[in-house]
């Protein structure tokens, strides 16, 4: 279930560059599971976004730490500020108090206290852990057809850097090893989470080739996070042809704007309204590049650049503000028109509204299995405070039934990655063999199982056929064993085992470790002479 593990899109770079660019603790593997899902996994949904260009992310950071290190202790003053915090529209200074740069080597961020609430630089961000589906910002899915946008990836790096926010390696970006254009047409085929913090997220994107539509054999990799004031730098597909096909004509005229130019734009679950004034490459260098290429003003006189996919025409039938310059409150109509609207196949035979009720429906049934309490809502990180530290991908069987009602996924195999989870992070915090571990395999097996099939409706049957062969399987394994290794087995079970024994084996273990040839460089102390 290695992530991307037999993949001959990747290069040995590309695998550093994910297991080794920042300290972190991977939070997947895995995530190809094109078996699982089928290799045509299709587009997505939220557009991308400017819901940070109105309430710039700014730097209230130092005012977030003041308030963090008087609701706690003094051991929180020194930790990075959250990018969860709840985004305003309000205009904030874009100054930051720079670190003096420093050759001192990069401490590790002190785990949380066990006997204490986590810190809020451990939790995921809402861009993680939402149930709702939005407008902005994007959040990836197994199998979303995306526009990848140079120009926005660059800001992004030199956002963090400028921040120093988490070590990132410039040399290992996308266009330092491969010939990017200004804008990709790419799949997202392979998806990880890292606790850093900020929890990051690792997406493997294929190239898919313009005249055929197909996959290609070229991929690449990005590591991101949702930061306020840095746009979207990937955009659905379906979002920006829709986007292309419109014919907003800009007009300098305030008081009389013809049809195509004004338009309405949702920031933070509203609608604001204002005028496109001009349309201009966001870069010299990148001339043909549609991100952020128009220049807008708000009705309240403000001005910024936008995207073609930031703004939604007006029709005559469209509530006004009472003010100008003021908000309307987005409908949960309007949002749903907003929405991914998923293709053929991508819920198989049926529709979407169709399976989400019939696997709800089986959500119901799983919920009231005692194996199943550990996963039926959240983990509860005031009882097991270090989980943050170590899951960046929280998920569970309450989790993915509010994200069905909400019709939050975009096709059936971003549901079974997210199921697929539930068993990763079991395995993950706890011991891979252990009886937590167990059932959570053999719940979400049992949910992928009925999932696949669209033709059952009662999830129990399944869960009975999968206990007993899982039952029948751990003495299938015993008949995999030799007559003479299990005659042993029984023997040393009935002799009481040798309290030092563990001893002898370490030393085996380090012994043969030491003959690797591997091993060479560690077998003795760094030299401090040689190496100062």
């Amino acid at each position: 279930d290695n992530e991307f593990e037999g993949s001959a899109l990747d290069t040995s770079n590309d695998e550093e560059e994910w297991h080794s660019e920042s300290p972190s603790h991977t939070s997947s593997d895995y995530s190809d599971w094109t078996a699982d899902a089928g290799i045509n996994l299709k587009p997505s949904t939220p557009l991308s976004s400017r819901k940070r260009a109105r309430r710039p992310l700014s730097s209230s950071d130092e005012e977030e730490e003041e308030e963090e290190a008087t609701a706690e202790d003094k051991e929180e003053e020194e930790k990075r500020p959250s990018d969860e915090d709840e985004p305003t529209r309000v205009k904030k200074s874009k100054q930051k108090a720079k670190k003096p740069k420093t050759k001192s080597p990069r401490r590790p961020k002190p785990r949380p206290s066990i006997n204490r609430e986590v810190s809020n630089e451990f939790r995921p961000s809402l861009w993680i852990t939402d149930v709702v589906p939005r407008k902005s910002p994007f959040v990836p899915q197994m199998g979303d057809e995306v526009i990848y946008f140079r120009q926005g990836h660059e800001a992004y790096v030199e956002a963090v850097n400028r921040n120093e926010l988490y070590p990132i390696n410039l040399e290992k970006q996308p266009w330092k090893k491969m010939a990017l254009r200004d804008q990709e047409f790419v799949k997202i085929t392979g998806i990880k989470y890292e606790v850093c913090p900020p929890t990051l997220c690792c997406l493997k994107l294929t190239l898919i080739d313009h005249g055929t539509g197909k996959i290609s054999d070229k991929s690449f990799s990005v590591k991101y996070h949702d930061m306020p004031d840095v746009i979207d730098f990937l955009v659905l597909r379906q979002n920006y042809d829709e986007a292309m096909r419109r014919n907003w004509q800009a007009s300098e005229c305030i008081c009389m704007q013809p049809p195509t130019s004004g338009f309405r734009s949702v920031i933070d679950d509203a609608w604001w309204f204002g005028t496109i004034v001009c349309q201009e490459p966001y870069q010299s260098q990148y001339p043909d590049s549609h991100f952020q290429c128009f220049k807008v003003r708000w009705d309240n006189g403000e001005t910024e650049k936008l995207s073609p996919w930031d703004v939604e025409p007006i029709s005559d039938n469209d509530q006004q503000p009472e003010m100008e310059g003021g908000g309307i409150a987005v409908t949960a109509e309007e949002m749903s028109e907003l929405m991914y609207k998923p293709l053929p196949g991508e819920w198989g035979d049926h529709r979407r509204d169709e399976e989400c009720e019939r696997i709800i429906g089986a959500l119901d049934q799983l919920i009231t299995i005692e194996i199943s309490a550990p996963f039926s809502g959240p983990v509860d990180i005031v009882q097991y405070p270090t989980y943050c530290t170590v899951i960046a991908y929280p998920t569970d069987l309450g989790t993915i039934r509010l994200r069905l009602i909400n019709r939050f996924y975009r096709r059936l195999s971003a549901l079974i990655w997210d199921a697929r989870y539930i068993t990763h992070n079991a395995r993950t915090f706890n011991e891979p063999r252990s009886k937590i571990a167990h059932s959570a395999k053999l719940i979400t097996n049992v949910l992928q199982k009925f999932v696949n099939d669209p033709t059952c409706t009662d999830v129990m049957e399944i869960y009975n056929a999968v206990e007993e062969m899982d039952d029948d399987d751990e003495w299938g394994d015993r008949a995999l064993i030799s007559p003479a290794l299990l005659s042993l087995t029984k023997r040393s079970l009935e002799v009481l085992p040798d309290r030092d024994a563990w001893k002898g084996q370490c030393k085996s273990l380090v012994s043969y470790i030491f003959d690797c040839e591997d091993s060479e460089p560690f077998r003795q102390p760094v030299n401090p002479n040689n190496y100062p």
